[in-house]
């Protein structure tokens, strides 16, 4: 295609499809926890979904369905943009 290798073609039809999927689900993240365990008795069964809420309305008082799953898509976000820092961190400083 175009004069470049034909592997690109894969890398690049890979790539998109991860950043796809990735983006995809967190949008998709939000929707599940507004409209399926806002229903009662089905966030309780979750482990650690009481004492997550329980933490997150003592740091920034009552939340909606709505403003608890953004916090929730917000904490996972920026821990997907943190782990690798703190990983290159770790391997740097204690790995070697």
């Amino acid at each position: 295609m175009f004069g470049h290798p034909r592997g690109l073609a894969v890398l690049f039809g890979t790539e998109m499809w991860e950043r796809f999927s990735y983006y995809g689900m967190r949008a998709l993240l939000v929707l599940y926890m507004v409209k399926y365990l806002s229903e009662p008795g089905r966030a309780e069964q979750v482990l650690g979904w009481t004492a997550l809420r329980g933490t997150l309305e003592l740091l920034v008082g009552p939340l909606g369905v709505q403003a608890f799953a953004s916090w929730v898509y917000g904490f996972y976000t920026g821990l997907v943009y943190l782990t690798p820092l703190l990983g290159g961190l770790l391997a740097d400083r204690l790995l070697g």
